[in-house]
């Protein structure tokens, strides 16, 4: 049976310029550390469809700003609610604000509807929504489990139309520096969610391709 497989931990980079797309709220989910996977399927402009991992190091780039209630565990909307931490859920202007960075530590394709739970406690959205991605376009996601990292104050970069379009990546205009980012997680918490995510897929999901 094969295993996810698992980034050992390269160098830290100085600077990135990829991005890849999520809603706003499962970027602050992941900033505010209730979330450690991300569930993904490919956009309508990528090839055949399919989600692939185009570097294992990237900003999240928020999308869906003022949807979010309908997307969530009724757990994490409540803990939301409760937060008197800021939320970066707004664009200003035409600018969008970057705040978490990512780095793949191990990731599985789930091609079982049935295996979806046991990842469960690794994330805030909704079975239901979980069940969409999983049925959409060919039955089947990527779950990619990360490393984040956020910055003290949100980076804002100028929107433009090469961003726009229903696709996963972007590169952005300029890399952004990454020596201002923190740890949302601490060690032991880190690896204490990677040993659930290595148990619960480790058995029993077969390995997704990466990019060459």
């Amino acid at each position: 049976m094969s295993k996810p497989t698992m980034n050992q931990g390269a160098p830290a980079v100085q600077e990135c310029e990829h991005a890849l797309k999520e809603w706003a709220v499962v970027c602050e989910a992941i900033r505010s550390g209730h979330q450690s996977v991300l569930l993904r399927t490919g956009g309508i402009r990528e090839d055949h469809g399919e989600f692939r991992i185009e570097s294992d190091r990237f900003w999240l780039f928020p999308t869906r700003f003022h949807q979010t209630v309908e997307l969530i565990t009724p757990e994490f909307a409540e803990t939301m609610s409760r937060s008197e931490a800021p939320v970066v859920s707004e664009t200003l202007g035409n600018q969008i604000p970057l705040h978490v960075f990512c780095e793949v530590h191990m990731s599985c394709y789930i091609d079982d509807l049935s295996q979806l739970p046991t990842i469960r406690n690794l994330h805030v959205l909704k079975d239901e929504v979980t069940h969409q991605r999983f049925d959409y376009r060919s039955p089947g996601l990527t779950a990619l489990f990360i490393r984040a990292y956020s910055l003290p104050e949100p980076v804002l970069i100028e929107n433009n139309a090469q961003y726009d379009g229903c696709k996963s990546w972007l590169t952005m205009n300029s890399p952004l520096a990454t020596d201002e980012l923190n740890a949302v997680l601490p060690t032991e918490e880190f690896e204490r969610r990677a040993d659930e995510f290595k148990r619960a897929t480790g058995s029993s999901m077969r390995l997704h391709p990466t990019a060459d």
